[in-house]
């Protein structure tokens, strides 16, 4: 009875031992994935929270997207938030298709890979700081000189 007992003990060991062995290589095997499409730029974030700087964290109902390809910035992120010249007006939140420039690529602590451009367009200068966490989600962090920072979190993908 005791030798059952233990040879079952044993099995399932192995068992979960395998299966925690192949999860880990899907995770490996994700992560090198979209490594390459971090350090090509070539990927699309679609945002599911925005938090401005001036109010709470609001929840997006529609897709909203920021994609990446051929050094070029696609974005139609919506922008709640105050400009600094009164005279500023700008209403179509940070729709823009723009090249970038200064594109780099940092690996920083527990697994979070910073992304960092610029794009410019006729009404303003922007600093993109995007941090890629390890399962796949991003946050956004967009700095402009003449409104107030915001800040966005979403989920990567490959460009389609």
């Amino acid at each position: 009875m005791k030798s059952f007992f233990w040879k079952k003990i044993i099995c399932m060991t192995f068992c979960f031992m395998f299966i925690v062995h192949l999860l880990a290589a899907k995770d490996t095997v994700y992560s090198d994935h979209m490594d390459s499409l971090i350090i090509k730029g070539n990927f699309t974030i679609k945002v599911t929270q925005i938090e401005p700087s001036s109010a709470s964290t609001v929840l997006a109902n529609t897709i909203y997207t920021l994609t990446i390809r051929n050094d070029s910035v696609y974005s139609d992120l919506p922008y709640f938030g105050r400009s600094y010249p009164t005279n500023y007006v700008h209403n179509n939140g940070l729709d823009m298709e723009t090249s970038i420039a200064d594109y780099s690529v940092k690996k920083k602590n527990k697994g979070i890979k910073e992304v960092t451009f610029t794009s410019v367009t006729k009404d303003d200068t922007y600093k993109w700081t995007l941090n890629f966490k390890t399962q796949g989600s991003v946050e956004i962090h967009v700095s402009m000189r003449n409104r107030q920072p915001i800040r966005f979190i979403g989920t990567v993908q490959p460009v389609m």
